[in-house]
C-alpha cells in the first residue's frame, strides 16, 4: 500500500469519526434566524384620585415544566417585569434572542408579586400561559404558538386593574370636630334646663310654705 493510499484511509478515518461525534454530541442552539415568536401583550389598568401616585406594580412568570423554555428576559428559572400606570408589557417566546426549544407544549403561570400598601387596590387574578412549539412545513425553522387561560379556563387577553383611593383627611376631621362641638352643646344646654326647673320648683315651695305659715 502506497503512502498516499495510507493518508487518504487516514483523512476518511478522521473525517467518520468527527462526523459520528457532532451526531452524537450535539451543541447547545439559540432559536434560528425565521423562527415565527409567540407574543402574550399584557395590559396594566391604573386609576387613582391622588396626583402622582407610585403606579408601579410588579409581575412574575414562572414555568411549570422544569424544561419549558424562559421567554426573552427570562432569567433564574422565570421572568419578572413592571409596568407604570397605563401600559402594557410583550412576553415574547422564540424569536433570534431566545434559547432553542424541543416541540412540545409547555405551560406558565402568571401572577402579580407586587408589594402591598395601603390605601392600594390589587389586582389578584392568576393566569396561565400554554405554548405549543411545533416545526414548520419546511422542519427548518419553529414556531411559538402562545395564548392565555383565565381561572375559568376560558382564552382571555391578560389584563391587571389597579387603583389608588384616599379619604381627605381633611374634610374628616372637620366632620369629627363638629360631632364632638355639637355633643358638648347639648350636654351644656341640657345641664342649664334641670338648674332652672329646680331654682323654680324650690322657689315655688318656699312661696307655698310662706303661705301655709300666713294661714
Amino acid at each position: 500500500m502506497t503512502k498516499n493510499k495510507i493518508l487518504n484511509m487516514k483523512a476518511i478515518v478522521v473525517g467518520t469519526i468527527t462526523a459520528i461525534m457532532s451526531i452524537a454530541m450535539p451543541m447547545p442552539t439559540m432559536a434560528l434566524e425565521g423562527d415565527v415568536p409567540g407574543i402574550i401583550k399584557f395590559e396594566q389598568k391604573f386609576t387613582s384620585n391622588v396626583l402622582n401616585a407610585e403606579d408601579t406594580f410588579t409581575y412574575e412568570l414562572t414555568p411549570v415544566e422544569d424544561d419549558a423554555p424562559l421567554p426573552l428576559g427570562g432569567n433564574e428559572g422565570k421572568l419578572v417585569w413592571s409596568m407604570d400606570g397605563n401600559s402594557t408589557y410583550s412576553v415574547i417566546f422564540g424569536g433570534d434572542s431566545c434559547p432553542d426549544a424541543t416541540p412540545n407544549v409547555y405551560h406558565y403561570h402568571v401572577k402579580q408579586t407586587t408589594e402591598r400598601k395601603e390605601g392600594y387596590t390589587y389586582d389578584d387574578t392568576e393566569y396561565d400561559i400554554i405554548l405549543k412549539v411545533q416545526n414548520d412545513d419546511t422542519f427548518t425553522h419553529k414556531e411559538y404558538l402562545a395564548f392565555v387561560e383565565n381561572p375559568n379556563k376560558e382564552k382571555v387577553e391578560p389584563k391587571f386593574e389597579n387603583a389608588f383611593y384616599m379619604q381627605p383627611k381633611k374634610e374628616e376631621e372637620k366632620t369629627k370636630g363638629k360631632t364632638s362641638q355639637t355633643g358638648d352643646e347639648f350636654v351644656t344646654v341640657t345641664a342649664i334646663t334641670f338648674g332652672m326647673v329646680a331654682l323654680a320648683m324650690g322657689a315655688i315651695l318656699v312661696i307655698t310654705r310662706k303661705k301655709d305659715n300666713i294661714g
